[in-house]
Order: structure tokens, then sequence, then C-alpha cells
């Protein structure tokens, strides 16, 4: 609760400056400003204001804001999701593509505030068991290197393990191939033992 009275007991019965009063308060001569400008605006007299309950007090120095009569745009959601999926695609990217459209928007917080609520809605699909140590999984994601085109990187791990091995591949086929996936497999294995599946 704000020490309203406290300042105004402070400024009009002791007489203190609003530098004595922000250190007795243990609050900022900007607050201790603001308390007695919004009782001078108010026109309120010390009498009144301390006849006064705490909560009417309030509520009469600091209403509420009014309400925005302006709408304004918001993103669509399915979209950005999509876009997200992207490689090099983030939240920050997107915001700004959505302020540069309508520069009253909302702002950063609030994007990703609300991106994540609704993506909070979506469905969850895809969930999989896996025995611990069963199977490798074989991961070619991420740039491909800049020199050689025909080098790659694999990141493998076992499942539900915290091993992970990666390795620069040398591929002369497709990444995903059954070459590059069992030369991962085998340089993996020859690291990590015990999975038996690749997955």
């Amino acid at each position: 609760m704000r020490q309203i009275k406290e300042v105004l007991r402070l400024r009009f019965v002791c007489e203190r400056s609003q530098s004595e009063i922000a250190r007795t308060i243990g609050a900022s001569k900007a607050t201790v400003w603001e308390y007695l400008d919004r009782v001078r605006r108010a026109q309120l007299s010390y009498e009144r204001a301390t006849s006064m309950d705490d909560a009417a007090l309030e509520a009469l120095l600091f209403p509420p804001a009014p309400p925005s009569n302006r709408e304004r745009p918001k993103p669509a959601w399915p979209t950005v999701h999509r876009e997200l999926g992207k490689k090099g695609v983030t939240l920050d990217l997107l915001w700004n593509e959505y302020k540069a459209q309508p520069p009253e928007g909302y702002g950063y917080s609030w994007f990703c505030e609300h991106y994540e609520r609704w993506a909070a809605t979506l469905p969850v699909t895809l969930r999989q068991t896996h025995a611990p140590g069963e199977k490798l999984f074989v991961d070619y994601s991420g740039n491909k290197c800049q020199r050689h085109s025909g080098i790659d990187t694999a990141s493998a791990g076992i499942g539900t393990s915290d091993l992970i091995h990666r390795v620069v591949v040398l591929l002369r086929c497709r990444p995903h191939s059954v070459g590059g996936v069992l030369l991962c497999r085998s340089r993996s294995l020859h690291n990590q033992s015990g999975a038996s599946l690749v997955a």
C-alpha cells in the first residue's frame, strides 16, 4: 500500500522537505513529488485526505487508466508457427517483420508471451517410448561445412542417455541415405557401445 497519508502528515504537519520525507519513508524524491502533485491536482486538503480510508484515497489519486479504444492488429499465429519451423527464423525476426507492417502493433514481450500461450494450445503428437540403449539416434542437422560441399556433420546419441557423439562424415551420397547413416553408426558405435538399432 502506498504511504500517501504519511507523506501528507510529514509535509503539512511536520513541515518536512521532499528530500527528508523521501528518506523517512524509504522512497525516492520523485515518488514523494508525485504524491504531493496528485493531491494538489485533486484539490484535496490534508484534513479531508486523512478522513478518507486508504483504498478510497488511493482510488481518488490513482484512478485506473481509461481503456484504449484503438484495436491493435494481432499476428497470424499459425503463420508465425509455420515460419518458426524454417531454418534461421527466430521470434525476434518475426516480431520485427510484424512491427514493420503495422508500426502501432504490440511490443516484443507481448508478442512472445501470446505466441507461447497460443502454441500451448496445440496438440502434442509423436510421443514415443524408447528403452535405454536400444537405439542410436542419428541427426544430420545444421549448416554444411563451408569449404567442402561433401562434408557434413552428424550428431548421434543413445536414447535416454546423455552420451552424445559428434562425427564429421565425408559423404559422397545424400546425408540421409543408408550409406551416410551406416557410416555415422559405425563411427559412433566405435565410441559408444550398447545400441543395436539405428533410428
